[in-house]
């Protein structure tokens, strides 16, 4: 099994990753299926074995992201932080 970060034509540009998945039998990968479709943003997928299960993680974003055309990295940066409580200084 892999999982993988992939491109959704259909949601914004701002939102448009996702994770998919894909399962190796029989010398052939299936199909890619998106692991989760909330229209949101999803990054830095990993994957685990115990011996028995399989399991993926990933950054899901909680909201969808609007337009940034007028943010800079450090803006959009700052902004996240804020939501998820954090705080930051410059320096």
């Amino acid at each position: 099994m892999m999982i993988f970060i992939g491109d959704d034509s259909d949601r914004s540009d701002n939102n448009r990753t996702t994770i998919s998945s894909s399962i190796y039998k029989n010398g052939t990968w299936s199909e890619p299926v998106q692991i989760e479709d909330d229209g949101t943003g999803d990054a830095f997928p990993d994957i685990a074995v115990d011996g028995k299960d399989i399991y993926a993680a990933w950054l899901d974003m909680t909201e969808e992201i609007g337009e940034t055309s007028g943010m800079t990295e450090d803006d959009i940066t700052k902004k996240r932080l804020e939501q998820n409580g954090n705080y930051y200084c410059t320096v």
